[in-house]
């Protein structure tokens, strides 16, 4: 008969049917299953692995056709709570106080390995269409939670009846719904008699969108980061904030627009079956062979020295800075006291100086290492663009937030080129990411706090082109105090005239000339990577292969100097596995000594009456910032 599944179909899905069943009466899912129902909660989940185990080809056809699937389970799941709340009268699920209860249905949450559907959205294309992915990236935009209406009840005064409607959700992952749907509230029944719609009765559910993009480090270069909208429902909404890594498991479906009869354009979406954080950045393919290099590597005197000379190999010099750079990626160790207390682990870093001292290429260097990293510029960000936003939507009118740069960068590194070209009013939003390392947002009604745990690393030029020592720090850097006692480190790069440091600087220029990186196919055996590749390949196409510990033509690089340099790929595994195996603390000796050091630097200020270089600038150093640098002079005359 017409409308009927072929026989074989159909003995195919009882197949599948029963496999499920088997699986649901497992130890493991029984007691998963009755701890679901204690709690009085319908979202299951389904755990990928163990059904592949049972029966492949149910998992294969789940990723398939996920709505015929997701049927079927509901169903089945639904049956056996049934029977397991009969034969254990402990168990109650207490039924809702309504003159029309809504039938609720179970909800199956996925989790497990997906195969070739867990992506990311750039790699959402058409023929993902109605299929089951797994698609990870970050939150950028997030909207309020709102009720969707699913069935109303009516109440006809002539007739002193109720009458139920149930209502269209395009959102729905179930298939073959017995239920009449409408598309609009009625209000006449259809006797056409009028009736009162009882919103107290009526059944609704919390709907919620969010935007999921592409994460900065996946994101290719020279390209913009894709984004899919997501639609989170019932017990999902609230679970995540703009800013959050999470893997979301849900169905690709296409939404028609008033457009779509015209040129055939669709609206895609993501409707979400389950949601979960990603608590840590994406560690590196590491291998036993690269493991064991690293423990040797570690164990030598000079390691220290070697790491940070490999920070921006192709620029002569700035050994204090790059050793800053170096420490500055392997991070602090974040401390939450018992009173709540947050003291950040992450180290702010400030490179002044003359132009073409090779600032724009140690952020260059420092990005292209880090984990997560995100560049921008002092001109081309503003206060709103780093920290977060309050968007208006265009469709529907309300607001919602959009994460900023350094919310996007949470437990990564912010490189900022050109600091001193940014405003006055931009530079003050970013205070209280540096030290709180939150944004708070309070306008348009919305007062929300969110992460930006996140080292900054900017660079800025002095107010009159080139540094001049004869006047105060602080009127070369033209910043605020509170701003500059938010950076922990402090280079002041200059430019000086030294013939011998001269001519290695102009010797190092010529052979990165000469010597081009393995990115261009004219030079064969060239194994040195320029700092000014932009375009690399990633941790992930590493594929898990051996990394070269060091570079095979450094030597060329230091003029014929035994000089060992760390390759770029092999510094990014040696960062990633210090930071996740080591964590370290300061013992007792450390502590009086840094303590000694700072009293005697206060103390041999107080004596020579001279200004320090400290993160916090002291208050004669405020004061000389304010004064005129001829009083100064006059002043230094008459003592």
């Amino acid at each position: 008969m017409a409308g009927k599944e072929p026989k074989g179909e159909s003995q195919f899905m009882r197949q599948h049917k029963s496999t499920f069943i088997e699986y649901l009466h497992k130890e493991s899912t029984q007691g998963q299953l009755t701890e679901l129902i204690n709690d009085g909660k319908f979202r299951f989940a389904v755990n990928l692995d163990e059904l592949r185990r049972a029966d492949a080809s149910v998992v294969h056809s789940l990723l398939l056709d996920p709505a015929k699937y997701i049927t079927m389970m509901s169903d089945c799941i639904k049956e056996i709570a049934e029977d397991i709340e009969v034969q254990d009268p402990a168990m109650k699920v207490k039924p809702k106080s309504r003159r029309y209860p809504y039938k609720e249905t179970y909800e199956i949450a996925f989790e497990g390995n997906f195969g070739r559907n867990h992506i990311t959205p750039r790699g959402l294309v058409a023929t993902n269409l109605g299929q089951l992915v797994q698609v990870e990236g970050i939150v950028t935009r997030l909207s309020t939670v709102k009720s969707k209406l699913l069935v109303s009840v009516h109440y006809c005064e002539d007739c002193q009846e109720f009458s139920q409607h149930y209502y269209d959700d395009p959102y729905n992952l179930r298939e073959n719904r017995t239920e009449k749907t409408l598309v609009t509230i009625p209000t006449k029944d259809y006797k056409g008699h009028p009736i009162r719609t009882e919103f107290g009765l009526c059944h609704y559910k919390d709907s919620q969108s969010l935007v999921l993009q592409e994460m900065p480090e996946r994101t290719p270069p020279g390209q913009l980061p894709r984004s899919i909208e997501v639609i989170l429902e019932k017990d999902l909404v609230n679970r995540t904030k703009p800013g959050d890594r999470i893997d979301v498991v849900g169905v690709y479906k296409t939404m028609p627009l008033k457009k779509s009869m015209v040129n055939g354009l669709f609206k895609t979406v993501l409707i979400a079956t389950n949601v979960t954080h990603i608590t840590e950045i994406e560690n590196q393919n590491i291998t036993e062979m690269d493991i064991k290099r690293i423990q040797d590597i570690s164990k030598r005197k000079d390691v220290f020295e070697l790491l940070s000379s490999s920070i921006a190999a192709s620029i002569e010099g700035h050994k204090y800075v790059k050793q800053a750079l170096l420490l500055q990626l392997l991070g602090g160790v974040e401390k939450i006291l018992d009173s709540g207390t947050h003291l950040r682990g992450d180290i702010n870093v400030l490179l002044v100086g003359d132009p073409s001292t090779g600032k724009s290429q140690m952020l260059r260097s420092i990005m292209n290492l880090a984990t997560l990293s995100i560049c921008t510029t002092g001109r081309g960000s503003t206060g709103v663009g780093l920290t977060a936003a309050v968007v208006s939507d265009k469709e529907t009118g309300e607001r919602h937030l959009e994460a900023g740069a350094m919310v996007l960068g949470d437990r990564g590194i912010v490189c900022i080129d050109e600091f001193d070209k940014m405003s006055d009013l931009d530079r003050v939003a970013i205070h209280e990411v540096m030290e709180q390392q939150t944004v708070t947002i309070a306008k348009a009604g919305i007062y929300t706090s969110l992460n930006a745990r996140c080292s900054v690393l900017a660079a800025a030029n002095p107010i009159y082109g080139e540094y001049i020592n004869s006047i105060p720090l602080s009127k070369n850097i033209g910043l605020a105090d509170s701003l500059l006692s938010r950076f922990d480190l402090l280079f002041i790069t200059l430019d000086k005239k030294d013939p011998v440091k001269d001519r290695e600087i102009a010797r190092r220029v010529i052979i990165n000339h000469r010597y081009k990186g393995n990115n261009d196919a004219s030079v064969a055996g060239s194994y040195w990577t320029s700092e000014d590749v932009l375009i690399e390949p990633s941790i992930r196409e590493d594929g898990g292969k051996e990394t070269l510990p060091f570079e095979k033509q450094a030597g060329f690089f230091y003029a014929g100097r035994k000089k060992e340099v760390v390759t770029k790929m092999f510094l990014k595994k040696y960062i990633s596995y210090a930071k996740r195996r080591s964590q370290p603390r300061l013992t007792n000796e450390a502590i009086s000594y840094v303590s000694r050091c700072w009293s005697d630097m206060r103390a041999r200020e107080r004596v020579e009456k001279t200004c320090l270089l400290y993160t916090s600038p002291s208050p004669r150093d405020r004061q000389k910032s304010r004064m005129p640098s001829s009083a100064c002079k006059k002043k230094k005359k008459k003592k």
